[in-house]
């Protein structure tokens, strides 16, 4: 009963951060856009053919709800200026195909974790500007991703090899990692998982 209770609260209060809207400022044909969304895929849409691209609230950027394509899309703007984050997405293709890469918040300033359908990952030139930063890089626990495609970010300090650690729910992990992890997930799960959790 407990940890029903404490799932149900977490899920409740997922949805308090998921409703929170991104700000951002992107540059079109000399421009400046600046685009309020609470959903993230709506940005493609005015940011399309974008040269840049500044997340201005909050620090890092999810692509909640977006398809590879719209992620895409955003990912190959040539300067990114805003921390991204693809955890426990569905995507199965990634293209960081942006120049440049900056950002101002505490991780690192890509992290692609977690992800069960990922398989491929590409990128393109932001890399030789953050290896002198080794630890803006964070990728691991993405199962289907080959050695092959983590080549690319030799270098950078976490980065993890194929396989990686799974997700799951047990009473006694309920520390502030997993807390933590679970606000990121709820988001992103549908209603038959969360009826599932909720039958423990």
């Amino acid at each position: 009963m407990m940890l029903r209770t404490l799932v149900l609260h977490l899920f409740l209060l997922s949805q308090m951060k998921q409703a929170s809207s991104y700000v951002l400022e992107c540059t079109v044909s000399g421009k400046t856009i600046k685009v309020t969304e609470e959903v993230p895929v709506r940005i493609v849409s005015s940011c399309k053919n974008a040269t840049y691209i500044v997340l201005k609230y909050p620090d890092v950027f999810s692509p909640i709800g977006m398809t590879d394509e719209a992620a895409n899309t955003i990912l190959q703007i040539s300067h990114v200026d805003m921390c991204l984050n693809f955890s426990r997405t569905r995507h199965e293709l990634l293209k960081f195909h942006m120049k440049k890469l900056t950002g101002k918040c505490k991780g690192p300033l890509l992290e692609v974790t977690m992800n069960e359908a990922l398989k491929n990952v590409e990128a393109g030139e932001f890399l030789s500007d953050l290896r002198t930063k080794p630890s803006s890089i964070r990728i691991r626990g993405n199962p289907k991703l080959a050695d092959e495609f983590l080549e690319q970010f030799k270098g950078f300090d976490d980065v993890q090899r194929e396989g990686g650690p799974r997700f799951g729910v047990s009473e006694r992990y309920f520390d502030t990692l997993l807390v933590s992890s679970l606000l990121d997930w709820f988001p992103q799960c549908g209603s038959h998982s969360l009826q599932a959790l909720l039958s423990v």
